[in-house]
């Protein structure tokens, strides 16, 4: 498995919370990797991967997160426009269409990922 070094952090009097950097990070172990992709509802139109600025004009955003196997971890939409069901499936489709694509190239530039 991969691991994801994370700082220590503290949570201050104030309520900030600041980075320890006395302490030694602590190891987060992935055993999936996870995959990110996000969609914005224009016009009735779904728009991947869109700007901030697209963002701000959508209707709605959505966000999908798949593991490297293409299972569905998570998702996410906050307030907009209601999706339809279908939207929703062409949105998890364009992921794993996407998954494949970004793991590929993933795994050329980091061949350590393709033991995980």
């Amino acid at each position: 498995p991969l691991s994801l070094p994370l700082p220590q952090v503290v949570l201050c009097e104030d309520g900030d919370v600041r980075v320890d950097a006395s302490s030694a990070p602590a190891c987060l172990s992935l055993t999936r990797i996870p995959l990110s992709f996000s969609f914005a509802l224009l016009q009735d139109e779904l728009l991947a991967d869109p700007t901030s600025e697209e963002e701000e004009l959508a209707s709605a955003v959505l966000t999908v997160a798949l593991d490297d196997t293409g299972r569905v971890c998570a998702t996410h939409k906050a307030g907009g426009a209601p999706l339809s069901h279908a939207q929703c499936e062409q949105c998890i489709d364009l992921a794993l269409q996407g998954s494949a694509k970004l793991l590929s190239a993933l795994h050329i530039a980091a061949p350590s990922t393709r033991n995980i």
